[in-house]
């Protein structure tokens, strides 16, 4: 393998030359017409590139992967969790990069990839482009660092570029609602949709999250012990959970399983569905604004958990009624929201300190 010579050009001097080399085992050649002087550098820049494409092809690219793991999703996540990476590597990642080899992906690139994440709304609904909210940009954030987790896994990668990227979120809001307003809320709502209306007595009486309830099957709802079981796949947190049933919402559940049919979710209807039903709907509350912004079908999920709160119920047995994998998550949401039980116990504070009025008289009976 090299190069030789198969013909001299007497008019120019030139000769032309027979390039051949084999590379991963296949065999290159190629004819050249050159000056003897110039032979040995071209044929050394000619191999060169054929190896440099080589290893470029032997590189692991981004494109190929992104389909591989999708395929991976597909197989050990939810229908609904594999729809959404799919939307996120399909309308968005594939549209910022180019396919390129995982190993030149770095940080610089993601930061780029966060940027212009921003400003791409995915609704087609809205009438003018807005900044995406920051839950929903480090949601896009999780699907790409889930793949190159993966990526590291498969041997592709050592290290994820995707590391404390995060962007700060202001979700922890001030949710209240009371007894009046959930007497309100199931009120209007039975006589709306129905189907919303056991969503929301499901929320309020379990603290499922939408998400949860939308992709509920029967054979997670266990009737002999009264419990739902949520298998890793479908809880936020990827750990199984388990919720008991109490009898209002063993008793709704059951009546809907026998208006089922056949059906093998407990919702028939969409997650968009239930949702654009509880937008038009929403304007017939009087409280449509909960303390800090629109009500969410979410916050009835944060309800439950006051209400279990407020009913001395302690923080370690809510935190595993919701899923949260860290008692810390737990006790920031709800920990500084006032409890009845507390001014009982504040009430002892009488005992030990002698409050008066201005005047000397004693405050305390």
């Amino acid at each position: 393998m090299g190069y030789s010579e198969i013909a001299r050009h007497s008019d120019t001097g030139k000769r032309t030359y027979r390039f051949d080399t084999r590379i991963d085992g296949k065999r290159h050649q190629k004819r050249v017409k050159c000056w003897p002087s110039e032979v040995k550098a071209l044929f050394r820049s000619w191999e060169m590139g054929l190896e440099a494409s080589a290893k470029r092809a032997r590189e692991p690219m981004l494109f190929e992967n992104l389909d591989r793991f999708l395929d991976h999703v597909k197989e050990t996540r939810s229908a609904q969790t594999s729809g959404h990476y799919k939307t996120v590597v399909e309308s968005l990642i594939k549209q910022f990069f180019h396919d390129m080899p995982l190993r030149e992906i770095r940080r610089k690139h993601i930061e780029e990839f966060l940027k212009w994440r921003r400003t791409q709304c995915l609704w087609t609904t809205r009438k003018k482009p807005e900044r995406v909210s920051a839950s929903t940009l480090n949601h896009s954030l999780n699907v790409l660092s889930s793949f190159f987790n993966w990526a590291i896994v498969q041997e592709h990668l050592e290290a994820n570029p995707c590391f404390k990227l995060r962007t700060r979120e202001n979700n922890y809001r001030e949710i209240r609602l009371t007894m009046d307003q959930i007497r309100e809320l199931l009120d209007k709502t039975a006589a709306y949709d129905r189907r919303l209306n056991r969503l929301i007595q499901i929320a309020l009486g379990t603290g499922l999250r939408f998400g949860e309830i939308m992709n509920l099957t029967w054979d997670e709802v266990d009737f002999e012990r009264n419990i739902v079981f949520l298998s890793r796949q479908k809880t936020k947190s990827k750990r199984a959970r388990v919720v008991p049933l109490i009898g209002p919402i063993r008793d709704l559940f059951l009546e809907m399983m026998r208006e089922s049919g056949t059906r093998e979710r407990v919702f028939a209807s969409s997650y968009q569905a239930l949702q654009l039903s509880w937008k038009r709907f929403r304007p017939a509350l009087s409280f449509e604004t909960a303390h800090d912004g629109p009500l969410r079908l979410h916050d009835l999920r944060h309800c439950c958990a006051q209400f279990l709160l407020d009913r001395g119920v302690p923080m370690e047995d809510i935190q595993v009624v919701l899923g949260h994998q860290d008692l810390t998550t737990t006790q920031r949401r709800y920990a500084p929201l006032a409890r009845p039980d507390l001014a009982e116990k504040m009430e002892r504070l009488t005992d030990l300190i002698p409050f008066r009025r201005a005047d000397g008289e004693d405050l305390v009976n």
